[in-house]
C-alpha cells in the first residue's frame, strides 16, 4: 500500500481487531522471530525473545533512564526491554487495544511501575523534545504513512546523543513486474507502505539527524517467520468461527502469492540499524 493511501485510522482499525490472534501466531510478541538456519528447533516465542535481546543490544542504551517504544503493539518486548536495562520505558501505539493489552500484560508482569503504555500517533508524538535518553521502532515503521516523519518526531524527543534502533523490511531488489499486484495485496492486507531499498533507509535516517553505527541485514534469519504465520493464518482461518475479515484478506492475500514464494523472499529482506542522535 502506498504511503498516500494508508492512514493512521486504517491501522489502528486493523491492529484493534487482529492483534490478539497476531500476538498469538508470533510466539507472544508482534515481531519476527530470530532463527540460527534451517536446523534451528527454537519456537516461535523463543526465536522472538531472541531477537528482541538483539535489538537491546542494537539499542546500547548503556545508562538511559528513559526509553521511549514507538510502536509498542501488545507490550512484551516491551517489558523484556525494561528489565534488560533498568529504565523506565513508556510504549505507544495506534491501536488502543494495544494499549489495553499491552496494560494488562504489564501488571500481570509486576512491571507497572517501570512501564507505562499510552495511544499516540507516532507522527505527533506527544513528548517535549529531548524527553527520551533512547527510543526504538521494532518492526512499526512499515506501517506508518511516512517513515521521515516519525524519524524526524523520534529525534525531536530524544536528547542529543541519544540512542535510535529501528527493524523493518526492506528491497533487496525491485518485485518482479508479474508479481507486483499480488505482492501489493499482501502489503495492503498488512496495512503496511511501501519498502524502501537499503540505501534510502540510510539516507532518511541520516536526514531525520542521527548517525548510523550498525545497519545489519538479517533477513537469512527472519525468514523462518513466513511459514509459521502462514500455517496459523490458515488454520485459524478454517477452524475459528469468529475469524477476523482483515486476516481472512491476508491469508488469501498470501494464497496468491505463494506460487511466488521465492521471488518474493529474494525480493523482501529485513535489516536492523543502530544510530544516535546528532548534536
Amino acid at each position: 500500500m502506498s504511503a498516500n493511501q494508508l492512514t493512521t485510522a486504517d491501522v489502528a482499525a486493523f491492529y484493534d481487531r487482529t492483534n490478539e490472534l497476531l500476538t498469538r501466531y508470533f510466539g507472544g510478541s508482534m515481531h519476527y522471530g530470530y532463527w540460527d538456519g534451517p536446523n534451528d528447533a527454537a519456537t516461535f516465542a523463543e526465536a522472538s525473545v531472541r531477537f528482541t535481546d538483539m535489538m537491546i543490544a542494537t539499542l546500547r542504551a548503556g545508562a538511559a533512564r528513559q526509553i521511549l517504544d514507538v510502536g509498542c503493539g501488545t507490550g512484551r518486548p516491551t517489558i523484556q526491554l525494561a528489565r534488560s536495562t533498568g529504565a523506565q520505558v513508556v510504549g505507544v501505539s495506534i491501536s488502543a487495544h494495544d494499549v489495553e493489552l499491552a496494560t494488562e500484560l504489564a501488571a500481570a508482569e509486576g512491571m507497572t511501575d517501570q512501564v507505562s503504555f499510552r495511544q499516540a500517533d507516532a507522527m505527533e508524538l506527544p513528548f517535549p523534545a529531548g524527553s527520551f535518553d533512547a527510543a526504538w521502532a521494532f518492526e512499526s515503521l512499515g506501517h506508518v504513512p511516512d517513515r521521515s516523519q516519525v524519524l524526524a518526531e523520534i529525534a525531536r524527543v530524544l536528547r542529543p546523543g541519544g540512542r535510535l534502533a529501528l527493524s523493518d523490511a526492506f528491497e533487496r531488489v525491485p518485485v518482479e513486474e508479474e508479481i507486483r499486484t499480488d505482492f501489493d495485496g499482501v502489503m495492503a492486507a498488512w496495512r503496511a507502505v511501501d519498502l524502501v531499498d537499503r540505501a534510502t533507509y540510510e539516507r532518511i535516517v541520516t536526514e531525520a539527524g542521527f548517525t548510523l553505527d550498525a545497519l545489519t541485514d538479517v533477513s537469512d534469519h527472519i525468514v523462518y517467520s513466513y511459514p509459521r504465520i502462514f500455517r496459523s493464518l490458515m488454520h485459524d482461518r478454517d477452524t475459528e468461527p469468529d475469524f477476523p475479515e482483515e486476516l481472512a484478506d491476508l491469508a488469501a492475500a498470501y494464497e496468491k502469492m505463494a506460487p511466488h514464494s521465492r521471488a518474493t523472499v529474494a525480493s523482501s529482506g529485513y535489516l536492523t540499524i543502530g544510530a544516535a542522535r546528532t548534536g
